[in-house]
């Protein structure tokens, strides 16, 4: 059967980081990054994003879930000063509960008030030192455990239930081979290269007529050659109840 033609739209354009002007650049770039998110915790700018994309529209509940935004991502951003001017012994637990902040506002969007539930209490995921003083990357593991922050992330993320056993065991190698930002570093210190498939021209595309908007991307045969997949595989892998992708013909034919 023949592969249905690809759907055309206004291009949006598409970057994987934030794009500067050199002449309109003030500042470093995490501060720029930290102004964005911090941005979406000001009620003007939240509560549009809740009503049209989330369908939250009991003001209440944008409201509660504004505030609670608002606390969370103050939070990551303290701690994320604080590892800033912290020796190598003491950031990555600030730089942790950073991230584990920000997850606690995706969270909040999907469960509001989830302060006041359990799983607000629990990370989720675990680790178990070695009692050597070294970490040997290369055995580490962390587990998934009692439901949790990682747990409710991950519903919000895949828009499914997440059904995982417990515990879950997870190999430290196998989680920074899926990690673009540490696959020098990876290829440096495994030898192998990271397992990751890089997407080729990504577009935005948009429909002023039906308000929709996509992404249009192309992936190499050879990239998912790599890692065993198949494009039928590479797509359910990609796919959730919320996103559903397709194969369409090639630009090149």
């Amino acid at each position: 059967m023949a592969l249905p033609k690809a759907r055309e739209g206004l291009n949006g354009g598409f970057s994987l980081y934030y794009e500067y002007s050199h002449q309109m650049t003030i500042g470093n770039r995490e501060q720029i990054v930290w102004s964005s998110i911090k941005h979406l915790g000001a009620s003007g700018v939240a509560d549009p994003i809740l009503r049209n994309v989330y369908r939250i529209s009991n003001k209440a509940t944008c409201k509660q879930i504004t505030s609670n935004l608002k606390l969370y991502i103050n939070q990551a951003y303290d701690f994320y000063s604080a590892a800033i001017s912290s020796g190598v012994n003491t950031s990555p637990l600030y730089y942790y509960y950073c991230f584990l902040n920000l997850a606690k506002a995706m969270c909040e969007i999907k469960n509001p008030s989830f302060h006041k539930l359990p799983e607000c209490y629990s990370h989720g995921i675990s680790w178990r030192p070695s009692p050597k003083f070294l970490v040997n990357p290369t055995k580490e593991l962390v587990y998934l455990s009692a439901r949790g922050v990682w747990h409710v992330l991950w519903e919000k993320m895949t828009g499914k239930t997440c059904n995982i056993p417990n515990p879950t065991y997870l190999k430290v190698k196998d989680l920074f081979a899926c990690c673009p930002e540490t696959g020098i570093e990876y290829s440096r210190i495994f030898g192998q290269n990271p397992r990751y498939i890089p997407l080729q021209e990504p577009v935005i595309l948009f429909d002023e007529s039906s308000g929709e908007f996509w992404i249009k991307f192309s992936v190499n045969r050879s990239s998912l050659k790599e890692v065993n997949l198949s494009r039928q595989k590479f797509l359910t892998l990609i796919s959730n109840s919320n996103i559903q992708y397709r194969q369409v013909q090639s630009s090149e034919t």
